[in-house]
């Protein structure tokens, strides 16, 4: 009777541990997507023109007298001739989030988020009266911009692996917003349209959409476009960044603004083509008081073929 209590004692002990066949009754552990984590960042900061702009970026200048002419008007403190940024200080955060977990509980989703604090100055060279334009003639504003931009990046089998190993690729990638800090201007939209008997159109009004390879805007090469923004506020400065010009946009009244911009066939070989579009407040550049004040959508896009 001893030897058999001390068996059903052993059971007893077994089956509250292990089942006492050496299975477990618990749940596995999903692995740890620490790993992981490492492995989609190394992915990221591994194409540098997803983590930055060198066009919105660069330190050309922009002249304000292209295009129609902008009244100065009784309460205009300067009369701004060209401007650009320079940024001396960029900070960056990249924020991961995990889905789609597989059998394992490995995730083969990840979404990611890129954030830039930039700090810097506005530097405006402004006509003053007697005086002649040089170096001297610039007002400068602090520059605080938040710069964001969305990827989405999928686990996939490494079909050059013998062990059927796994990589994160990049399957998605939303346009670039810039905003500086307590932004009062906005963008509603924008519309890119083929000149007269070219068939081209698109519109996008939601720049943190996700745009695939295959989804990406794809503009026709060798072709001029028109670039039209929506502000919805009249009176307002807005531009037009390309590879090879930084214009501002004619005000066609209520709240739109209208460019246009080259399709070089000669860039089809660059990596990950953008243009971007630029509203500020008027009195960003013609009042040497009134703060920074920004908004900027740069948008992705591919090449197609010349037409």
């Amino acid at each position: 009777m001893r030897s058999m209590k001390s068996v059903l004692a052993l059971l007893a002990c077994c089956a509250a541990f292990t089942g006492c066949g050496g299975k477990s009754s618990t749940v596995p552990t999903p692995p740890s997507t620490t790993s992981d984590a490492a492995l989609v960042s190394a992915a990221v900061l591994a194409d540098p023109t997803l983590l930055r702009d060198d066009m919105y970026e660069s330190t050309n200048a922009t002249a304000l007298g292209i295009g129609a002419p902008i009244a100065a008007g009784p309460l205009a403190a300067i009369s701004p001739i060209t401007f650009f940024r320079m940024y001396t200080l960029a900070n960056r955060t990249v924020g991961v989030t995990f889905s789609d977990s597989d059998a394992t509980g490995r995730p083969r989703r990840a979404d990611v988020q890129v954030n830039r604090d930039l700090t810097g100055m506005l530097h405006i060279l402004v006509a003053r009266a007697g005086l002649p334009l040089d170096t001297a003639n610039v007002v400068h504003k602090i520059i605080r911009d938040g710069w964001t931009r969305h990827l989405r990046l999928v686990r996939v089998v490494d079909p050059t692996a013998p062990d059927s190993a796994t990589h994160w690729v990049l399957q998605g990638a939303s346009a670039i917003t810039v905003l500086s800090n307590h932004a009062q201007v906005a963008l509603r939209s924008v519309s890119l349209q083929g000149l007269p008997g070219a068939p081209f159109q698109l519109t996008i009004t939601d720049p943190t959409e996700l745009w695939t390879t295959g989804t990406r805007p794809v503009l026709p090469a060798g072709q001029y476009l028109t670039v039209r923004i929506d502000t919805g506020v009249p009176g307002q400065l807005a531009f037009l960044y390309s590879l090879d010009r930084r214009v501002r946009m004619n005000e066609l009244g209520l709240g739109l603004y209208e460019g246009a911009i080259y399709v070089d066939p000669n860039t089809a070989s660059l990596a990950n083509p953008h243009f971007a579009v630029n509203v500020m407040s008027r009195g960003t550049l013609f009042d040497d008081a009134l703060p920074y004040d920004s908004a900027t959508w740069i948008i992705p896009y591919g090449i197609g073929l010349a037409r």
